[in-house]
């Protein structure tokens, strides 16, 4: 007669990282926030679509004057708000962190495309 042990494995999941992540979307590019409580860790811009090859920059813009911006050539930009913004990173509820990308013309100029893309505190 055989004996049949069961072994009993236990997993533990450790994800390192923000709390929470709100996301907006247009067929252009997407803006992921993620923090807690309303307190912003990063912005991740990511173009899609059309969007992958362009040449331009993210701006990104919160309440009270928080702004940051940056050229970008491939087709993911992260904001670390911590350094990148000099004015507190805690939003209010219902405060918006809104993403916008301007395409480099031919002309050497930038052009916004689509419309900007925001999410809402908390996150």
């Amino acid at each position: 007669m055989a004996t049949i042990t069961a072994l009993t494995t236990t997993a533990l999941l450790v994800f390192a990282g923000p709390a929470f992540a709100d996301s907006a979307c247009n067929a252009s590019f997407c803006n992921t926030t993620d923090g807690s409580g309303g307190r912003v860790d990063q912005v991740l811009a990511q173009k899609i679509g059309r969007l992958q090859n362009v040449i331009g920059f993210f701006e990104a813009r919160g309440p009270r004057g928080m702004l940051a911006t940056g050229p970008t050539t491939s087709a993911n930009h992260t904001y670390f708000t911590r350094g990148s913004f000099r004015n507190p990173t805690t939003l209010k509820n219902g405060e918006l962190m809104c993403l916008t990308f301007f395409a480099k013309t031919s002309g050497g100029g930038f052009v916004e495309v689509g419309t900007a893309q925001c999410t809402t505190a908390p996150f």
